[in-house]
């Protein structure tokens, strides 16, 4: 959506005069980013229909770069200069290169808006490596400035200008950037003598600090001829970022080896001290931190075997284990312990890190792992089964889309309106099927997360069944349906966009798998203590065998997968109505159809 313009009116005699132009004359908000006036030349050149459709373009639909562009003219126009400039224009059926001229328009309030005015270039001396080299210059996202040997910045890019303030005000220098105690000359004297020059600065924003690396090196100004430096700066804000949160990782990992349940001894590569042992180690050797060192003389002798074969495997470049030990905490206590062991640097001194795990407690958790492995294999089987539905779900559609995309880039000037209408409709419907999938997923995963919310309220059942069925009737009017009610009461209670969403699925599939012009059987009553209510259609049927998988999550009957679909509507219903405290019973005959019946408490 264009941004909102501020309440704008041109005099009268001044709007009478600039429309009488020849040349396309705007007024544009480059704060807001929008358009507030334009004489029929500049209605015309931006093949406007009116002047309320050029009010209405959209600024915020441009690239990024033209927004930072746009900024860098509007700090240039609230310190009073103009701005003329060679820009490439490129229109909805045309593209051109205009001298483009940005002048301060003042406000009574004191605000500055940019009367812009423009001439379309004919010839030109500029060629097209010319033309992308100066748009490339412009539109860069990296720092770049020209500037004079003492620091005079001759001319910077939008990127410069937008992100370092100083470099908005007449007369900016180099120096400008820095803290006073920052001796900047310096850096560009070292340039002219070194030919070139890369250092880390800090640049100053008011009291923010940012980090830069910048690129020095000599140059010639094409207009005066004079020897100029040209400054390529990059910004090392994220760098810094990385290096902050390595030590952070450092520190981190030095907790989580305090809380890791393994027990972890890092010990001396030279004579075996140890130099470290996680909690669980310590539970392990049935010691403290303090009488570690005490115990390390034992600990050593009564596992030097062990300690002398790891070292010398660890010496030859390999890595050690994992192998069973017998491991001795003390002359009464001995364990079996799988020891697996690497080299590392600990406190900037060589050390060997062991991993011991107990393997009697390793074989009790053998049992729990095989658990895990079943419901490993559950979930890869729903990954498979969700990579299947998803790959074949936006394989064609996408197809479809890109085909028509291309088609429509290529011939979209020899169709008549009606055909482009018809074909934008076409990729519209394929795109409301991914959209269609991508909600039933989101649905899916917010029932497993428990994050639908169930809100019940007082509702009437029978105005939210009319209401489906006659969207179904609309979207599928080669199938009749056929609606019998019962008594109902007046208002029941639950969720009415669950419920609505509840009628839908199973309406919807029964249209959708049952052969054109069959009916679909509806039937709702109530009882004392329920609400019942019923979908039959006459169509494929589910085979007898797969019928109690059907309320699986990318289940689909195999009479159906020539039809598309996410095998997610029908889990998805069974989740909605226990979450009312309901059931859903189903019964099939292949070839004669499907009955679906929804129990739910009153």
């Amino acid at each position: 959506m264009p941004s909102p313009a501020p309440n704008f009116e041109l005099p009268t005699a001044e709007a009478r005069v600039l429309d009488a132009l020849m040349t396309p004359v705007w007024i544009a908000d480059l704060h807001q980013l929008c358009f507030l006036w334009g004489n029929a030349a500049a209605i015309s050149f931006w093949e406007a229909r009116d002047q309320a459709d050029l009010l209405a373009r959209d600024f915020n639909a441009m690239p990024d770069s033209l927004h930072m562009r746009l900024r860098a003219v509007h700090h240039r126009l609230t310190a009073g200069e103009s701005v003329d400039e060679i820009w490439s224009m490129h229109l909805p059926t045309r593209q051109c290169l205009a001298r483009v001229r940005h002048s301060p328009y003042v406000m009574p309030d004191g605000s500055i808006l940019a009367l812009v005015d423009l001439q379309e270039i004919g010839e030109t001396s500029f060629n097209d490596e010319e033309i992308r080299a100066l748009d490339s210059y412009r539109f860069s996202s990296q720092l770049t400035m020209m500037m004079s040997v003492d620091g005079l910045v001759l001319e910077a890019n939008p990127a410069a200008v937008d992100a370092l303030p100083p470099l908005r005000l007449p007369g900016a220098r180099w120096q400008d950037l820095f803290d006073a105690h920052v001796d900047a000359q310096a850096m560009l004297d070292r340039t002219l003598q070194d030919r070139a020059n890369r250092v880390d600065v800090v640049l100053l924003d008011g009291d923010v600090e940012h980090f830069y690396q910048a690129d020095l090196h000599p140059g010639v100004d094409p207009v005066g001829n004079n020897v100029v430096i040209v400054a390529n700066l990059s910004d090392l804000s994220e760098r810094r970022q990385l290096e902050q949160r390595l030590r952070e990782s450092e520190q981190s990992v030095r907790q989580a080896m305090e809380l890791a349940p393994v027990p972890l001894l890092i010990i001396s590569a030279i004579g075996g001290n140890p130099l470290y042992v996680n909690a669980a180690g310590l539970k392990l050797f049935d010691t403290t931190s303090r009488q570690l060192q005490r115990d390390a003389r034992e600990l050593r002798q009564l596992n030097a075997v062990m300690l002398r074969e790891i070292l010398l495997t660890l010496q030859s470049g390999h890595s050690f284990g994992p192998k069973e030990f017998h491991l001795h905490t003390s002359a009464e206590r001995q364990l079996t312990v799988l020891v697996t062991s690497e080299s590392l640097s600990f406190d900037a001194e060589p050390a060997v890190i062991l991993s011991l795990v107990d393997v009697d407690e390793l074989r009790r958790a053998e049992d729990r792992l095989n658990a895990a492995l079943d419901r490993e294999r559950d979930v890869n089987r729903m990954q498979r089964q969700l990579v299947s539905v998803v790959s074949h779900e936006l394989r064609t559609p996408l197809a479809v889309i890109d085909s028509g995309l291309q088609r429509l880039q290529r011939h979209h000037q020899n169709w008549a309106p009606v055909e482009i209408f018809d074909r934008l409709a076409q990729l519209r419907s394929k795109v409301e099927r991914l959209s269609e999938l991508a909600g039933k997923l989101l649905d899916a995963a917010r029932l497993d997360e428990g994050k639908i919310p169930y809100m019940p309220v007082g509702y009437r059942f029978r105005e939210l069944l009319d209401k489906v069925i006659g969207q179904q009737r609309e979207l599928a009017s080669t199938n009749p349906l056929d609606v019998k009610v019962g008594e109902l009461p007046a208002e029941v209670h639950g969720d009415p966009q669950l419920i609505e969403q509840i009628l839908t699925n199973l309406i919807g599939n029964a249209v959708k798998y049952s052969p054109h012009g069959t009916p679909v059987q509806i039937e709702a009553a109530a009882t004392a203590q329920k609400l019942m209510f019923s979908v039959r259609d006459f169509g494929l049927g589910i085979p007898l065998e797969e019928q109690n998988q059907i309320f699986q999550r990318f289940f689909r009957a195999s009479t159906t997968l020539s039809i598309r679909g996410t095998g997610l509507g029908l889990h998805i219903t069974r989740q909605l109505v226990e979450l009312h405290g309901g059931h859903i019973e189903l019964s099939s005959t292949p070839g004669q159809g499907t009955l679906f019946v929804v129990h739910l408490p009153l």
